[in-house]
């Protein structure tokens, strides 16, 4: 996967291509998970979560993008 120099090229894509980015993804990019978050306003649990955690949270984020799209 493309590595991102900022966080602000990742804010210039449309929700569409963020999940379709993720879906592609084998490994999990931690600013394209941060991005997805944010906008699915999940932002602060993403950044207070864990190995454990972060993935079921990340799933909730894309589960509300893609019901909002």
């Amino acid at each position: 996967m493309k590595e991102f120099k900022s966080h602000f090229e990742l804010s210039e894509l449309s929700t569409e291509k963020l999940l379709d980015m993720e879906s592609c993804s084998s490994e999990h990019n931690p600013e394209l998970c941060a991005e997805i978050c944010k906008r699915a306003g999940l932002l602060k649990e993403y950044e207070g979560s864990d190995g454990e955690t972060f993935e079921g949270i990340l799933t909730r984020a894309v589960e509300i993008l893609k019901r909002s799209s």
